[in-house]
């Protein structure tokens, strides 16, 4: 968190208004709604000379000294940090969540879907949600498949029933036996075990069983860091809908990364661990085409066991104590329920 400027109460409640005014219109603010809107007790002309001082500040931009306030990213982080007041769900809107959450019982893919549905609702901006996955991957069991004296399929059995699948090709001949025997000693070797608690192990082996350990060891890997790769986007349409990306190559940009699953993985980097939440807005986005937009991200899951990521992706000008709630109440949702169920490692 960026440490926080200081501006007078004032220049405060101007600034507010200015965002407050864009966020609900996305028009530029001019001076004269500032002055009326508040009751400041001072002229237009003391109005415009704030706007000014804002403008050199770098909170607001203008084209030209008559036209409105537009907020800038400086503008929005400050807003966050400072002038955004707590704020909640309303109590039914929860409860009539709450509802629909035991409506599906203890079905993990509903419960993804539902959030992402009712988050971009609540949000009018687009969610992701990601699927709750354990933090390291483990081997539920290793195969080897024999096919022929040069080459064997290596299937891995993942945590959560996934599998991976790899020939692998050897140097010198072998029997299915030979394989067979060499499929047992590993499986043993790693059964149940992350990437690190495998490294940890120390194993004597010959250079089949070498490479074959050295299969297991990169799928665990790829593995974990791919640990997004499973999620629900819902909402599209409310961020395409928004007057500063009608027509835009802006929402080009953003499909693009959507189809090539590049906006999950920006995401995922920005994420804060369990229980936090952390607002991304503007230039500080390091995927370009999210540079437009803010991002609102929090974790859920049972912590040390099982975690998933909730977000919403939308225009900086997003109405941040609504998306903020709502963000944060789903990831509390998910957590809760993720630990009635007992969801975690086997």
């Amino acid at each position: 968190m960026t440490t926080k400027p200081q501006l007078s109460p004032r220049q405060e409640t101007i600034l507010k208004t200015i965002l407050d005014g864009y966020i609900a219109t996305a028009v530029p603010v001019p001076s004269e709604v500032v002055t009326h809107r508040h009751g400041l007790g001072v002229s237009a002309a003391t109005v415009r000379h704030e706007m000014a001082a804002l403008e050199e500040e770098g909170y607001i931009s203008r084209p030209h000294l008559s036209a409105g306030g537009v907020p800038t990213d400086k503008a929005y982080r400050y807003y966050v940090e400072a002038l955004a007041t707590t704020h909640e769900l309303p109590l039914e809107t929860k409860r009539s969540m709450q509802r629909e959450f035991t409506s599906v019982g203890r079905d993990v893919d509903e419960w993804t879907k539902l959030s992402a549905r009712m988050l971009a609702e609540v949000a009018s901006n687009m969610a992701l949600v990601s699927m709750p996955r354990t933090i390291q991957t483990r081997i539920r069991n290793l195969q080897l498949v024999y096919l022929d004296e040069h080459l064997v399929m290596q299937v891995v059995v993942l945590q959560e029933a996934r599998l991976r699948k790899e020939l692998v090709p050897l140097a010198e001949p072998v029997s299915e036996e030979d394989i067979n025997h060499v499929a047992g000693k590993l499986n043993n070797h790693v059964k149940g075990l992350s990437y690190q608690e495998v490294l940890d192990r120390s194993i004597e082996t010959t250079p089949l069983e070498k490479d074959v350990l050295d299969v297991a060891l990169r799928i665990l890997q790829e593995e974990d860091q791919a640990s997004f790769a499973d999620y629900i986007i819902e909402g599209l349409r409310h961020l395409v809908d928004q007057p500063e990306f009608k027509g835009s190559s802006q929402v080009h940009d953003l499909i693009e990364i959507l189809e090539s699953r590049r906006l999950a993985q920006a995401i995922l980097t920005e994420s804060p661990g369990v229980g936090g939440i952390r607002v991304v807005i503007g230039s500080e986005n390091h995927e370009d085409a999210l540079k437009p937009m803010s991002l609102v991200i929090a974790q859920y899951g049972v912590r040390n066991q099982v975690f998933g990521t909730i977000s919403i992706v939308g225009p900086m000008r997003m109405h941040y104590e609504r998306t903020i709630a709502g963000v944060n109440y789903f990831s509390s949702l998910m957590s809760q329920m993720l630990e009635e169920v007992g969801l975690g490692p086997s």
